[in-house]
């Protein structure tokens, strides 16, 4: 983990289509209007954000999340359009001596079905193993949300298992979360 977090290598990583880079102060207003916009917390195990300083909050959080090297979150923009922030992809919960790691990405509708959490995960995918020196990495969603269960699909993660009643959400109550891994023996 030491190469992702204490080397400025991995802060920015352009795919053929995408540029990411690390979330930070400044991030806010984008965060917010991720966070805020009702399509994109459908499928969300989170309340959707009412104000500007819950995205302050989120954006220091992930700050915490990478100094404690726990995982690290990108801000994704389209090579065309740099300015202009699409979405998020996480490497989180990481665990170093069990040599596992979570991936999550929130994008907004208008860049849905693009292909773009495609290519992202594939390059994770083709990296993440070595870079990290991870044996296992997980994509957790809730049941409703068919795509993160396509592109699990689609990158050949197994099924594990749906968690009833797993987490609780203001105004969802409880939700299910289903389970899929994918190993490096898999690749």
């Amino acid at each position: 983990m030491k190469i992702v977090f204490n080397t400025n290598k991995y802060l920015q990583i352009e795919t053929d289509r995408l540029l990411l880079e690390k979330l930070g102060y400044g991030d806010e207003n984008f965060i917010f209007n991720l966070y805020s916009n009702e399509e994109v917390m459908r499928y969300m195990q989170s309340p959707m954000m009412n104000d500007i300083k819950e995205a302050e909050k989120f954006v220091e959080k992930m700050n915490n999340m990478y100094e404690k090297e726990n995982g690290i979150r990108w801000k994704m923009m389209t090579k065309k359009d740099v300015s202009t922030p699409i979405g998020t992809f996480a490497i989180h919960y990481y665990n170093k001596s069990s040599k596992r790691a979570e991936l999550g990405a929130d994008l907004l509708p208008e860049y849905w079905n693009k292909g773009y959490i495609s290519e992202i995960t594939s390059f994770f995918i083709d990296n993440l193993f070595n870079i990290l020196d991870l044996n296992r990495v997980e994509i957790r969603c809730m049941p409703e949300n068919i795509a993160s269960i396509n592109i699990a699909k689609k990158f050949n993660f197994t099924y594990e298992g749906r968690l009833r009643d797993y987490v609780f959400v203001e105004d969802k109550g409880f939700t299910d979360e289903m389970v899929f891994s994918l190993l490096k023996r898999e690749i």
